[in-house]
């Protein structure tokens, strides 16, 4: 049996081409848990940004020009990569308010309504329970993976 990776023979069918088509394997593994991963962390933070916002009351759509918006509630958008895992990024949630009453908010307009941004806080922490499952999930095939490929490192070193 070679002494290392570079000494194994060179045929078809060989040893070393098998490593290498599992050391591609696990290499792709590990890319798209990574992927995953990412994508489930800028979904924590797009739930954790709606929640911290969702009571940011803005003038009503007829306010003057130049009075702040309501804050626009984010939602993340997986697409998925054609070599396996996903691609996410932010994008805003339509509609992005919904008109509420307080004709105490200091910029209410005449009939006391102001704009709310659109965030069920029930929504958002089941959103919240669904991210944190997916980052877990993610996580435990990309340990597995960097498990396996470190095993298979030891079996040929």
């Amino acid at each position: 049996m070679p002494d290392n990776f570079n000494q194994m023979p060179k045929g078809r069918f060989s040893l070393r081409s098998e490593l290498r088509r599992m050391i591609g394997a696990m290499n792709d593994g590990i890319g798209i848990a990574a992927s995953g991963l990412a994508a489930a962390s800028l979904w924590l933070t797009a739930t954790a940004s709606n929640i911290a916002n969702m009571n940011d009351a803005a003038p009503a759509p007829d306010a003057p020009p130049g009075a702040p918006a309501a804050y626009q509630p984010l939602t993340v958008s997986q697409t998925p990569l054609p070599d396996g895992g996903v691609s996410a990024s932010l994008q805003p949630r339509l509609p992005a308010s919904t008109l509420a009453y307080d004709p105490s908010a200091p910029f209410a307009n005449l009939q006391g309504m102001v704009t709310m941004p659109n965030v069920d806080l029930a929504t958002e922490f089941t959103q919240l329970i669904q991210a944190r499952e997916s980052f877990r999930a993610n996580l435990a095939v990309f340990k597995t993976s960097s498990g396996m490929f470190q095993t298979l490192l030891d079996m040929t070193a």
